[in-house]
C-alpha cells in the first residue's frame, strides 16, 4: 500500500506579520489546512502522533501516521475538559491558574504539558 505524503511546506517569511496560534480557527495557523486534513510537512503546529510533542522539532523515530488539524489549536480541548485554565497577571511574572469565569482566562497550556500524559492510542492528552 503507498501512502502519499503531503507536500512540503516553505513558511512565508512575512516581516511585521504576527500570527497568534492559540486563537481557534478554520484552517491551521502555520500551513494553511483545513480542518479534518493533514498537516503539511515542516508545520509548527503538528502534534507527533508518538510523544504529542510539536512533530516539526521531535526526535521521535520516523512514523507514517500524521495527525489532522482539528480546527483549533492542539490541548485546547483537553484544558477545556479538564477545566484548566489561566490568565496573565502582568506585574506577577506572567501566568497563573485561574476559573473559566475570570476575565482574561484562556486554556491553561502549561498545564496541560505538565500534569497531562499523552496518550498515542487516541492521539489526545489524558489524565
Amino acid at each position: 500500500m503507498t501512502i502519499d505524503k503531503p507536500a512540503t511546506y516553505e513558511k512565508p517569511r512575512a516581516v511585521g506579520v504576527q500570527v497568534d496560534p492559540f486563537i481557534s480557527t478554520a484552517t491551521c495557523p502555520d500551513c494553511g489546512v483545513p480542518p479534518g486534513k493533514t498537516h503539511l510537512d515542516n508545520c509548527s503546529i503538528e502534534r507527533c502522533p508518538e510523544c504529542g510533542g510539536q512533530r516539526l522539532f521531535d526526535d521521535c523515530e520516523e512514523t507514517m501516521q500524521r495527525l489532522c488539524w482539528t480546527g483549533e489549536f492542539p490541548g485546547k480541548y483537553e484544558c477545556r475538559e479538564f477545566g484548566w485554565y489561566s490568565r496573565m497577571i502582568h506585574g506577577k511574572l506572567g501566568w497563573h491558574s485561574c476559573k473559566k469565569s475570570d476575565a482574561g482566562a484562556t486554556e491553561n497550556l502549561n498545564r496541560l504539558h505538565v500534569d497531562a500524559i499523552w496518550n498515542k492510542n487516541k492521539g489526545r492528552y489524558v489524565l
